[in-house]
């Protein structure tokens, strides 16, 4: 839909699928799903792989912010991945990282704009905190 209400609606769903450290899923098969007021919500960046157990997660569609913690884990050795998709652009110097480990951004796919984030472990149990703020 167009309207303001859609936009809430779909935030305020997603908002509830963060709280529970839920995934989600949503099928439009409208070729004008892009344009509708609530895409911004659904089209969102979101933890896709954890080196460890996620215990929070958040994106502001309104001042597009991503947060994200977790406990990594010491036995873990893959890295944690964060979909970032293709409507949002993000620089290296907009990402904060506690503790500080390597970032790279590397497309998803071979010739996709959607992005991955992909977070080093520091080899070592600790919880880490993660800050984007995204331009648009």
């Amino acid at each position: 839909g167009h309207s303001a209400e859609t936009f809430n609606a779909a935030t305020d769903v997603v908002k509830k699928f963060e709280h529970l450290l839920c995934g989600n899923a949503y099928w439009d098969f409208s070729k004008k799903l892009a344009v509708t007021d609530h895409f911004a919500a659904l089209s969102r960046p979101f933890p896709q792989r954890i080196s460890g157990e996620l215990t929070s997660y958040f994106f502001d569609a309104e001042s597009n912010i991503f947060t994200c913690n977790w406990d990594e884990k010491k036995s873990l050795s893959a890295p944690t991945l964060v979909y970032i998709p293709e409507r949002l652009v993000v620089d290296k110097k907009d990402i904060s990282i506690e503790p500080p480990g390597g970032i790279r951004i590397i497309p998803i796919n071979d010739g996709s704009k959607n992005m991955l984030l992909t977070i080093s472990p520091t080899e070592k149990s600790t919880s880490r905190h993660l800050s984007i703020q995204f331009k648009q």
